[in-house]
């Protein structure tokens, strides 16, 4: 073979291994992680990823036995005190995504929406969209800080969404979220990425902010604006 040609095969295969390195991710906050079983004890299971790291799943987490070298999903989330903890409850948000929340309480700090885990989500001051009070419901984003790593809420949403790279089709199936009502017709997010509009004359229920509804693309427009149906 052709020495360049061998670099070139060689330089792929080290792309693939990397690539498959960068695949076999480590546990991920805010979202289900598929995890081995790798110890079970009467007060719960020790859980690792593919990278041999470790988080545990207290029996009081779940509501049936697992067995040692068995795939489970949880759901990861930072406890009181901050450390990774699992989970076999479905939260009422996850990471990247959209949901309807409820005010808990308000400080200097921010904003708290419940989301069905132990600790309350913080909105901080920066990403109030608007003024929020204690016990109305908001739609909330979930994202992670990059330089500490935790997970805040935002309700700053328009920022949050995009439709210059569409990652949907005409006729698609579509998880939409009621945003707001317009002169002509609702606002949704759509499979919490895109701006969306269903036109006033294609509505046959009453909607309500942060009601979720599957739908379909019924036109891409110039500037890939979304008719939704």
């Amino acid at each position: 073979m052709h020495p360049e040609i061998s670099s070139f095969f060689l330089h792929n295969r080290h792309i693939d291994v990397t690539l498959h390195k960068i695949s076999t991710q480590m546990i991920q906050l805010g979202k289900f992680n598929d995890l081995k079983v790798s110890k079970a004890q009467d007060s719960g299971y020790t859980l690792i990823d593919d990278e041999g790291t470790e988080i545990f799943l207290p029996s009081e987490k779940t509501d049936k036995e697992l067995e040692e070298g068995g795939t489970v999903s949880v759901f990861v989330y930072p406890g009181i005190l901050g450390a990774k903890k699992a989970t076999l409850k479905k939260p009422l948000i996850a990471l990247g995504e959209f949901a309807f929340l409820t005010v808990s309480s308000t400080d200097e700090q921010g904003v708290y929406v419940d989301w069905g885990m132990e600790k309350d989500l913080l909105i901080p001051p920066k990403q109030e969209g608007e003024r929020m009070e204690e016990g109305e419901s908001y739609i909330i984003f979930m994202y992670q800080d990059r330089e500490s790593g935790k997970l805040y809420g935002s309700n700053k949403i328009e920022k949050r969404l995009s439709n210059d790279d569409l990652t949907i089709e005409e006729g698609e199936e579509v998880d939409l979220m009621v945003q707001r009502q317009s002169d002509m017709g609702f606002a949704v997010i759509v499979n919490h990425r895109h701006r969306g509009l269903v036109f006033e004359n294609e509505v046959f229920q009453d909607l309500l902010i942060g009601d979720t509804l599957k739908g379909y693309v019924k036109k891409i427009q110039p500037e890939n604006r979304l008719d939704i149906t």
